[in-house]
């Protein structure tokens, strides 16, 4: 496949190495292909179940000791991937154009988004860009349910952190399980040895070619309307990311240098550098009491200071008013003749006051 009138050489990062070493075979929902620098290869799905799950785990190492996955910070040609394909004869009776497919997506995503062809005899020149996704710790702190995304390490799919893509492809393989009870080994199977789907067989694969356009058309809860059920499609529940490195990809082609039946290949960023958002909530709890102390000070002159020292003062005053009561309820000791002396005084037809009881009280002691 790679060209050998090269030696097998690919480039990275300013440096050649051997092709049959770099590329890695891997299972994807166009059949086999080669991957570079992907997580969920044959090879290196197993060695990197536990990447993106914990914040300090920013790689994870391969069987030769790299650190993965391959970061690059320069632009331009030259600064990425490099490499040439020499392209087979296809057979007699298969209708299908000479040229390379070129999957480009999140290294951990089993499905890419960016599917992008070149022909034979012409060399490509893909440059790659993207903004980037940032949740906030204070819209962290909400729940998975009110925010409507997933952090890698709040849940699993694929047997690997969240990944919205991932999600998807889960959802279509467990439904092509439901419709026909199988799935097609050729596409990607996660690295799960407790839950392996089973493989289709002639009949498995005749019954998915009935189910290809409901498969093939899927829409996401959160998002989509109520559909009539006649629709062939599936539902997936699949939030959101909450942090997320979208990746979007252009091609420009020229005729290739090394010969007709040839393609080269060049994928690289466009610029150093890329938008980062944040996500952030819009209206918390400390908003709505800030609002509602500007409101009071506005329109009823006071501040929420304010009604807490009216508040305080109430509580106070009524603590001790439950004191003095509560002393008043003391028995007295008194003299049948102090009584009797002091009878007249304690049904006055004026009107009662507290002080008017103390005082009584106090010459009610002898």
């Amino acid at each position: 496949m790679f060209d050998e009138n090269d030696n097998n050489r690919c480039w990275w990062r300013n440096n050649f190495f051997n092709c049959c070493e770099g590329f890695e075979l891997q299972q994807t929902s166009h059949g086999y292909c080669y991957s570079f620098n992907s997580d969920v290869s044959a090879e290196s799905k197993k060695l990197s179940l536990t990447y993106g799950l914990y914040d300090d785990d920013n790689f994870w190492v391969d069987w030769r000791e790299e650190k993965r996955p391959r970061r690059t910070i320069t632009d331009g040609p030259w600064s990425g991937l490099r490499f040439t394909i020499k392209t087979l004869p296809i057979p007699d009776g298969v209708d299908a154009e000479q040229g390379v497919l070129v999957l480009l997506d999140d290294p951990s995503a089993y499905n890419a988004q960016n599917v992008i062809f070149i022909k034979e005899g012409l060399s490509g020149d893909i440059e790659v860009w993207g903004d980037a996704v940032k949740t906030s710790e204070r819209l962290g702190a909400v729940s998975a349910e009110k925010r409507n995304c997933f952090f890698p390490f709040e849940t699993k799919r694929m047997n690997r952190g969240y990944l919205q893509k991932n999600c998807i492809t889960e959802c279509c393989l467990d439904h092509a399980v439901e419709f026909c009870n199988c799935t097609p080994d050729f596409m990607f199977q996660p690295f799960d040895e407790g839950n392996v789907r089973p493989a289709c067989d002639i009949m498995g694969l005749i019954c998915l070619m009935k189910h290809n356009v409901a498969l093939s058309n899927e829409r996401l809860k959160s998002k989509s309307p109520p559909m009539p059920m006649e629709d062939e499609s599936i539902l997936c529940d699949c939030p959101e990311d909450c942090d997320e490195q979208m990746y979007d990809a252009s091609l420009s082609t020229s005729i290739s240098t090394g010969g007709e039946n040839t393609i080269q290949v060049d994928v690289h960023f466009r610029s150093s550098f890329c938008i980062q958002y944040q996500t952030d909530l819009v209206f918390s709890f400390m908003d709505a009491l800030i609002s509602f102390g500007n409101s009071a000070g506005l329109f009823l002159g006071v501040s929420l200071l304010g009604v807490a020292d009216i508040l305080l003062f109430f509580i106070i005053r009524c603590f001790r008013l439950f004191r003095f009561f509560r002393a008043l309820r003391v028995p007295v000791k008194v003299s049948p003749k102090g009584f009797e002396k002091n009878k007249k005084e304690l049904k006055r037809d004026a009107p009662f006051y507290i002080d008017d009881y103390v005082r009584a009280k106090n010459k009610l002691k002898v």
